[in-house]
């Protein structure tokens, strides 16, 4: 018996050795997870020590595109740095997807693809290329532990190597995500150079902060990482961030990646012609698994509305056999399915072709729209979420829901004039500057927040507050139909303690009802508000900033004249030429006569002259 004890524990002393052993070789530590950039980082190949370094970035590890092409097979790959691409055509690799449909499918229309080149720090640090979004690309094996990076380049000789170190891309079919209870999708905006939200923040293409930490918050991250290139035939221009996603997946998160048409009509030709239209299915696919992403959430916006109908249905048709494939999650951002919509988007056959429907059920007051208006009110978010589960199974709709709102300003004759959209931190610091105490609406599900305006008492600015009740009334409907869950739009538009409802309803089953709103927050006072005088804002010690003053032809209130003003005059030219129905009235009826004719033609000419004499 003792001898049997001895060698029973002699055994397991072994077994553990030899794991502690198996982990210092293969276990591999993950790079920081912080916006610091840590550069000088020492580099061994095959575990000698080489002259050259990497830099550590937000969960990448960054090789300079010299010691990729040094120790990787990088032969194939043009790196372009004019336009920050690193270039390759598909057609020349090895590659193995899924199963042998669909690594042919791949094959023949990938054709020339890429990967982000980045510039990454302040001064800027050049020509770096993520080391995990390559690495298969290039054969090039590696770990990162102890501060110190490790490569192992692929020969083709090792006898003990694994069948994937054979293929340039390898991807066996992974199972597609499921959850256990509704979830909540947040989108990620990642704009071009220059751009400035209504808030005044610019947000850089490229510019992707570190996912949030862990919570019960957040299920998925859809960063706008992947669009279709104006007029590229299909290319796909792909700024996928290998880092984030491994370090969304260490905070228990999915990534569905958000590809988007640059929001406008020149890329219908994209769907219509079916030699594109493979080409860019076959490039989001392969996009997304060379960063190891969960799926896709396509956000094609401002269409023509004959290529919704069929084109874009035909796309999502045959994008959603290969994510099905290969087992990416694909998820839809469409407009709501109210009667206008209805007639354009193929509701059903979209739900029968995607996992997850994603209505954008906001912005019900916008613009140009008939104002003032809650965002997205009760009676609005009820109809149209209603209506759209007459086509699409309630468990797959994740409803749109706002982290910002808008800021009206309204006379006494009742006319409103839209000022600017807000995030949800901003209108906190809007209505506390001015002392005033929001009110709550049961009929919108919202608390409403009236001030002064700068011609007090000719005006007075009224905001319909995004807070954690409006938000739990929401998720009350979305619990009640047995939704799949929310779209938030967009992240970093929160104020803290604000995305804390979605866990609390979610995932420890608290009735959304019994949420109070911020303005119940016991530690919140409001500031003792004065009797204002004629042109005065309201009981400020500090000096408040007056509101806009409008520009010409400055449909969107971002105090820019540009082309996203133009879009939203296209919206409204493609609404009149096509209305039919008296259902569409108000969404075209720009004079609010109650009818759609050519004086709101005449109008709209006058909002096209006020923007050519700006840009004159």
């Amino acid at each position: 018996m003792y001898k049997a004890l001895k060698k029973t524990i002699l055994y397991t002393v072994t077994l553990i050795l030899l794991l502690i052993l198996a982990g210092t070789v293969c276990y591999a530590d993950s790079p920081p997870q912080s916006n610091e950039i840590i550069d000088g980082v020492p580099i061994y190949v095959n575990d000698e020590l080489v002259s050259d370094t990497a830099m550590l970035y937000q969960g990448n590890i960054y090789l300079n595109i010299a010691t990729v092409q040094k120790y990787g097979q990088a032969g194939f790959i043009t790196f372009d740095t004019s336009v920050n691409k690193a270039l390759f055509d598909v057609s020349d690799l090895d590659i193995f997807v899924a199963d042998a449909e669909t690594t042919n499918y791949l094959k023949a229309n990938a054709g020339e693809m890429m990967l982000p080149i980045k510039y990454i720090g302040s001064p800027k640090k050049t020509n770096n290329i993520s080391l995990g979004s390559i690495s298969q690309l290039c054969k090039l094996d590696y770990r990162y532990e102890n501060g110190k990076v490790y490569l192992y380049p692929y020969t083709g000789s090792e006898p003990d190597a694994p069948v994937s170190h054979k293929y340039n891309i390898y991807y066996e079919a992974r199972e597609k995500d499921t959850f256990d209870t509704a979830i909540n999708l947040v989108w990620q905006m990642v704009a071009d150079p220059g751009y400035k939200t209504s808030d005044g923040r610019k947000i850089v293409w490229g510019d992707c902060d570190i996912p949030p930490e862990k919570s019960d918050n957040i299920d998925v991250m859809s960063p706008m990482w992947m669009r279709t290139e104006t007029w590229g035939e299909g290319f796909i221009e792909n700024n996928n961030d290998f880092g984030y996603v491994e370090l969304a997946h260490n905070n228990g998160m999915k990534v569905w990646i958000c590809a988007t048409n640059y929001f406008t009509s020149n890329n219908d030709e994209v769907m219509k012609n079916e030699s594109y239209r493979k080409r860019a299915v076959a490039q989001l696919i392969l996009c997304t698994i060379l960063c190891k992403a969960d799926g896709i959430n396509i956000d094609f916006e401002s269409m023509n509305l004959n290529t919704i109908k069929t084109a874009y249905t035909e796309f999502v048709i045959e994008l959603n056999k290969y994510t099905s494939r290969t087992g990416l999650t694909l998820s839809l951002a469409t407009m709501l399915a109210s009667d206008y919509w209805c007639l354009y988007f193929d509701f059903k056959t979209l739900g029968e072709n995607s996992d997850y429907i994603c209505p954008m059920t906001y912005n019900e007051h916008w613009t140009l729209s008939v104002g003032p208006g809650s965002t997205m009110s009760k009676s609005y978010y009820t109809k149209n979420t209603d209506n759209l589960i007459k086509y699409v199974p309630a468990e797959k709709i994740l409803m749109g829901v706002p982290l910002f709102t808008q800021v009206w300003e309204v006379w006494p004759s009742g006319s409103p004039r839209f000022l600017w959209t807000v995030a949800a931190w901003r209108q906190l610091e809007l209505i506390e500057a001015r002392g005033v105490t929001p009110v709550w609406f049961e009929e919108d599900g919202q608390y409403i927040a009236s001030y002064p305006g700068n011609d007090y008492p000719s005006d007075t600015i009224k905001i319909w507050v995004e807070d954690e009740r409006s938000m739990a009334n929401k998720l009350a409907y979305v619990m009640d139909r047995g939704l799949a869950g929310t779209a938030c739009w967009a992240m970093g538009q929160q104020y803290d303690g604000m995305m804390d409802v979605f866990g609390k309803v979610y995932k420890q089953g608290v009735d959304p009802l019994s949420i109070p709103g911020y303005y119940y927050d016991p530690n919140f006072t409001a500031p003792a508000a004065e009797e204002p005088g004629p042109g005065t804002q309201t009981g400020q010690d500090n000096e408040v900033p007056e509101a806009p003053q409008y520009k010409k032809g400055d449909f969107n209130g971002d105090d820019a004249v540009d082309s996203n003003d133009l879009t939203d005059l296209s919206r409204y030219i493609a609404m009149i030429i096509d209305v039919d129905n008296e259902a569409l009235i108000s969404s075209c009826d720009l004079d609010h006569s109650g009818t759609v004719d050519s004086n709101d033609l005449t109008l709209l000419s006058r909002f096209v002259a006020m923007i050519i004499d700006d840009f004159e």
